[in-house]
């Protein structure tokens, strides 16, 4: 994705954040900008954040209107690791985990994306790829063409850094 930046002339900022809008994973984000520059990646990072961020209101949103006849508790609308997080952020934020372990926490979490990533380069089984077809193909070609083309349409127009 990195081709895109001269082609579309994108600053580091702007790339950051179409490829926070395109790219499909956290992981995969963070590899796809990262090695572009700081700014790329912060700005990648920090949108694709955002998107997985909005994705909790929705989520609750349609599970409401959904089930709206049924009573529902929060537990079973409320994910799991939403309340992990909430709870880790809660903790940060009132002292009880030190400052001090943002950098041993930060290197443990690099090392565990890259062997996420890792993984799931190991775990693609090109015999199902082939399977699929060439229409799944061009499906997904076509809808990442949409994507990008929306994306860089958004930078452009908001006039993003």
């Amino acid at each position: 994705m990195t081709h895109l930046i001269p082609v579309f002339h994108l600053s580091d900022h702007q790339y950051g954040v179409v490829a926070g809008l395109t790219v499909y994973a956290v992981p995969q984000v963070i590899a796809a900008a990262y090695p572009v520059s700081i700014a790329a990646g912060q700005a990648a990072t920090l949108v694709k954040l955002m998107r997985v961020l909005l994705l909790g209101p929705v989520v609750l949103a349609l599970s409401l209107v959904e089930h709206h006849a049924a009573k529902l508790t929060w537990y079973k609308v409320v994910p799991w690791y939403i309340i992990g997080f909430a709870v880790a952020a809660g903790l940060r934020t009132g002292g009880v985990i030190p400052a001090s372990m943002g950098d041993s926490v930060r290197e443990v979490a690099r090392i565990l994306t890259v062997l996420a990533m890792a993984g799931l380069g190991l775990a693609v089984d090109l015999q199902s790829v082939r399977r699929v077809g060439a229409r799944v193909g061009a499906t997904v070609s076509i809808s990442l063409i949409m994507m990008l083309g929306l994306s860089l349409a958004l930078v452009r127009i908001l006039r993003v850094g």
